[in-house]
């Protein structure tokens, strides 16, 4: 019969000062030793999340290394060559005419003091917002969701942010303004959860940056407020008072950098001029009969878009589905079914969906595919009581994942500069301006100024010459806009009255937008380089195919001084017998060839 256990004989068993002591037991005495094999074991820090994680990093700067050089296009050469003029001591939106908010221009003159004044310096900065947005990205979907959506979100995210579908060789605004953006709603997150007021004003505050570094970040500000409101309205018992003030200071967090910059302007002087190139002229840019709302443009950009990549969207639209297929939070799903419609929006902002700007759509994009995986794997295990649904889900999205690199691996895994640009954009003159520019640099003095008569401010930034004019893109000057004549008539002054040494002027219609080539500003450039100008310089690229639907082959004419001359010469006296050729027969006669000019201005000509 077993004995019956006295109560005493527990406490001394729970006892930590005098151990139990068992018949036929061995005295042991504690050393450190001891102490730490009977201490419990710590988690490893080596998670199979974060070696994930590390080897995504690791590839994310293997590409962006690779990238470093890649000569630029003329949104980020307009925003490096900004940024340069401003730390030589231009004011942005009096001497300096662009539509952006300041911060973009402010994180451009950041990498170039730097990093240095080079394409490097700039895309290593893009490097770095690339790595932190990922990991902002896994940090807040970890967090909100769970390690499975966090990862695969992150993934989705990366190879989507580098992909050339979407640009993302080149440091465009939507890249920097997505990462405040996404630690504002982390923080938004942190708020609700904590019940912390401060943090709802700190998430304004980030979503306000956002908004400074681009506009369409406004539609953060507008799903955070948004957000609060679902959250606070299925609390039980609700506390209108707490939503009040916690609204109030997102409100006021989202604002405030806002007004600190137009008070900042007040005093300057210079809010009138911050207002009209800010607000009132993309306000008429974007909603013009010639630039707005257009079917066919969202058509030419989602095709561009898409192709390669089409798995990881129908993905996301499982991942949507799939929050209706299994039992998930209900806070889940509205954060990122609403989340997703205000990124939408985002990308729709002036209805213009240039492929950059789907770069705010992608972590909704990649949130969703995030979703699909998890849930689609736990409705397999529900269904077939099994548990390893998720290697269906997980299959799916790694061959979606790898097809983006299989189908573009020379652009992940080769350096071609030429090829990468030439694919993305054809035959405009991104790798000409980068040999234009040093030219310009290598003949000029530190005091010689310049003026770009075309939409390619990259040369500017290449040559480090100050430009006469504050236009950084031309094609404004021909649009046909409310505010073209003003604008023309600043930048023909602009010329009259500084007499720039150098004059780089093309009229091939990527430059210019389209735009009718018999417009005003066309007829005085000419007329202005036959009077005071030499011609010095011609780069003309010439697209062909060797063999019939073969792969088109780009090759570059660069000539200099008298070769250019006569280059320029043979090039327009054929292309004027090839029209009146045409002309005869009843066709419409050919553009002029693409080719851009270099001039310098003539040593004889007046200066005053």
């Amino acid at each position: 019969m077993a004995k019956k256990k006295n109560p005493k004989d527990n406490n001394k068993k729970n006892s930590t000062t005098k151990p139990l002591k068992t018949k036929g037991a061995k005295k042991v005495q504690e050393t450190p030793a001891t102490k730490a094999k009977a201490a419990p074991k710590q988690a490893s820090k080596f998670t199979w999340d974060r070696l994930l994680m590390g080897g995504l990093i690791l590839f994310v700067l293997l590409v962006r290394f690779k990238l470093l050089s890649v000569p630029f296009e003329r949104d980020e050469g307009g925003f490096a060559y900004i940024a340069y003029q401003m730390l030589e001591g231009k004011s942005l939106y009096l001497d300096l005419y662009e539509i952006k908010p300041p911060l973009l221009y402010i994180i451009y003159a950041f990498f170039i003091s730097v990093f240095g004044h080079s394409i490097e310096g700039i895309h290593f900065g893009l490097l770095l917002f690339d790595v932190a947005y990922i990991i902002t990205l896994f940090a807040f979907a970890k967090y909100f969701f769970d390690k499975t959506i966090a990862v695969v979100a992150a993934f989705a995210f990366a190879i989507l942010s580098l992909s050339p579908n979407l640009l993302g060789f080149a440091a465009h605004a939507t890249h920097f303004a997505i990462l405040p953006g996404l630690i504002g709603l982390f923080l938004l997150i942190k708020a609700i959860d904590t019940k912390k007021r401060s943090f709802f004003l700190f998430a304004g505050l980030a979503c306000g940056l956002a908004f400074l570094v681009k506009q369409q970040a406004i539609h953060f500000m507008l799903f955070a407020g948004f957000y609060v409101i679902f959250e606070f309205a299925r609390q039980k018992p609700k506390d209108w008072k707490e939503w009040f003030i916690s609204e109030v200071l997102l409100v006021i967090g989202s604002v405030t950098p806002y007004v600190l910059v137009v008070l900042y302007m007040l005093i300057r002087g210079r809010f009138d001029d911050f207002w009209f190139y800010t607000v009132t002229w993309p306000t008429e840019f974007a909603t013009s009969s010639q630039t707005g709302a257009n079917y066919e443009i969202f058509k030419l950009q989602i095709n561009r878009v898409i192709p390669n990549q089409e798995w990881l969207w129908y993905l996301g639209l499982g991942g949507a589905v799939s929050m209706f297929l299994v039992q998930v939070e209900n806070r889940w799903r509205v954060f990122t079914l609403l989340f997703t419609l205000f990124m939408a929006f985002a990308v729709a902002t002036g209805f213009h969906f240039y492929a950059h700007y789907f770069v705010v759509f992608i972590p909704a994009l990649a949130l969703l595919n995030g979703l699909f995986v998890r849930n689609v794997g736990l409705l397999i295990n529900n269904t077939l009581n099994v548990k390893w649904g998720i290697v269906v889900p997980l299959l799916f999205f790694v061959v979606a994942w790898t097809q983006i690199i299989r189908v573009d691996s020379s652009y992940f895994f080769q350096s071609d500069e030429d090829k990468i640009l030439r694919e993305a954009y054809s035959t405009n003159p991104f790798p000409e301006s980068k040999v234009i520019g040093e030219y310009l640099q290598q003949i000029s003095n530190p005091e010689d100024e310049v003026v770009i008569v075309c939409s390619e401010p990259q040369i500017g930034f290449y040559s480090k010459l100050q430009s006469v004019s504050g236009q950084a893109f031309c094609y404004p000057l021909a649009d046909n806009g409310a505010y073209m004549t003003k604008l023309q008539d600043e930048f023909i002054n602009d010329i009259e009255t500084k007499k720039p040494r150098f004059s780089v002027y093309t009229w091939m219609n990527m430059s210019w937008l389209n735009r009718d080539p018999t417009a005003r500003i066309f007829k005085f450039i000419d007329e202005t380089h036959q009077k005071y100008y030499n011609l010095i310089g011609v780069a003309e690229c010439i697209p062909k195919r060797n063999v019939q639907n073969g792969p088109i082959i780009y090759e570059t004419f660069y000539k200099w001084n008298q070769e250019a001359i006569n280059y320029y010469n043979q090039r327009m006296q054929q292309w004027q017998k090839e029209n009146t050729a045409l002309l005869n027969q009843g066709k419409p006669g050919k553009q002029r060839p693409s080719i851009i000019t270099v001039w310098e201005r003539k040593p004889n000509a007046p200066n005053s």
